[in-house]
C-alpha cells in the first residue's frame, strides 16, 4: 500500500493546481483504508511527504473535525466530520437507491457478485454499492473501495465510449501500475487492430441508437 499510495499522490501532485489540497485528500484516503490509527511517521512514510508538511496539513484536518487526534497515543484516525459529507453525497445522489435493487437480483440470479461504482472521471472508480453471492467462492470490494479506472471492465467502456483525447488516454494507460499492463489497443477489442477506428465505429453505433455519443452517467454496474 506504501509504493501505490505514494505514487498515486505524486501523480496528483504533478497533475494538481493544489497540492495542500490533494496531500490532504491523500491523507484523509490512506486513514480510510487503514483498520488503525496511525502515527505522523507513519503517513509521512506511505505518502511520500516531508513530516513537517505532513503534520501541517493534518492539523488543519483536525481543526476542520475531519481528522481525530489521540494525544496519548499520537496517532491519526477519520473524524465524524468525514460522516456529514458522505450523508450529503447520498442524500442527494439516486443512483445507490436504483442500483441496489438490481445489483441485488443479479448476484441472487447468476450467484456472482455484483458492483455498483461512481465514475469519477479516468482517474477512479469508487464502490459505491456491492451484492454478494449466497455460498461458495466469491470476489469482494469494502464500500468506499477506489481503484484506477482504466483497469476495470467499466473503466474500459468509460476510455472507448467518453470522447476522451486519444493523447489523454495514452498518458493514463501508461500510468497504471498492472503487471501486464492494460493497453490503449485493446480497448475497444483485445488483440488489437486500429483502436481509433474502432472507437469511431462504436460512438457512431451509440448516435444511432439515439444515446447520441455522450460520456456515460456517473455510476455503473459491474459483476464478476
Amino acid at each position: 500500500m506504501t509504493a501505490e499510495a505514494a505514487d498515486d499522490l505524486r501523480l496528483r501532485l504533478a497533475r494538481s493546481k493544489a497540492p495542500a489540497i490533494a496531500r490532504a485528500a491523500a491523507i484523509l484516503r490512506l486513514l480510510g483504508r487503514s483498520d488503525t490509527p496511525l502515527s505522523l511517521n507513519a503517513i509521512a512514510r506511505s505518502l511520500g511527504l516531508v513530516p513537517s508538511t505532513c503534520l501541517y496539513v493534518l492539523r488543519a484536518l483536525v481543526e476542520e473535525e475531519l481528522v481525530a487526534f489521540d494525544p496519548d497515543t499520537k496517532r491519526y484516525s477519520l473524524e465524524a466530520g468525514v460522516l456529514a459529507l458522505a450523508r450529503q453525497w447520498l442524500r442527494r445522489n439516486r443512483f445507490v437507491e436504483l442500483a441496489q435493487p438490481l445489483l441485488d437480483r443479479l448476484a441472487e440470479a447468476y450467484d456472482m457478485g455484483a458492483l455498483g461504482v461512481a465514475i469519477t472521471g479516468l482517474d477512479h472508480l469508487v464502490v459505491v454499492a456491492r451484492a454478494e453471492p449466497g455460498e461458495g467462492f466469491r470476489l469482494s470490494a469494502e464500500l468506499g473501495s477506489r481503484f484506477p479506472s482504466l483497469i476495470s471492465a467499466t473503466g474500459r467502456c468509460l476510455a472507448a465510449f467518453g470522447d476522451y483525447p486519444r493523447e489523454l488516454l495514452e498518458a493514463r494507460f501508461a500510468e497504471l501500475r498492472w503487471d501486464p499492463p492494460p493497453h490503449l489497443r485493446g480497448v475497444a477489442r483485445p488483440g488489437g487492430g486500429d483502436a481509433p477506428a474502432r472507437l469511431r465505429r462504436g460512438r457512431g453505433a451509440l448516435h444511432r441508437r439515439g444515446d447520441g455519443g455522450r460520456r456515460p452517467p456517473c455510476g455503473a454496474v459491474q459483476a464478476a
